[in-house]
């Protein structure tokens, strides 16, 4: 009776680990709000200098603004993008969207 109530316990400690860790992990991946940095003051600085000196066309303006905005459009709905000027700290593992400036 003592090692049915043993393995018992034992089997309800190991479900309880199994439920909790699987609800974290769907509330992180599906739920908690991420957030993305965008040094979007760096972005339209860097691309206008570009500009000026003829090293980008209208055309690649255009096209890396436009792949900007489909990255943005393309996050999930959890995920806050802010512009790089409102943060005070950049954490090690930020997600910062690549812009396609070199």
């Amino acid at each position: 009776m003592q090692g049915l109530n043993l393995r018992l316990i034992i089997l309800i400690i190991v479900i309880s680990v199994i439920v909790s860790f699987f609800s974290i992990f769907i509330y992180d991946r599906f739920f908690a709000l991420k957030v993305t940095v965008v040094d979007l003051r760096g972005f339209i600085e860097q691309t206008r200098v570009l500009y000026s000196a003829g090293k980008l066309s209208e055309q690649d303006v255009d096209r890396l603004f436009n792949n900007l905005k489909k990255q943005i459009d393309s996050l999930p709905d959890n995920c806050m993008v802010i512009s790089s000027e409102v943060v005070l700290k950049k954490p090690k593992r930020a997600n910062d969207l690549n812009l396609g400036i070199k």
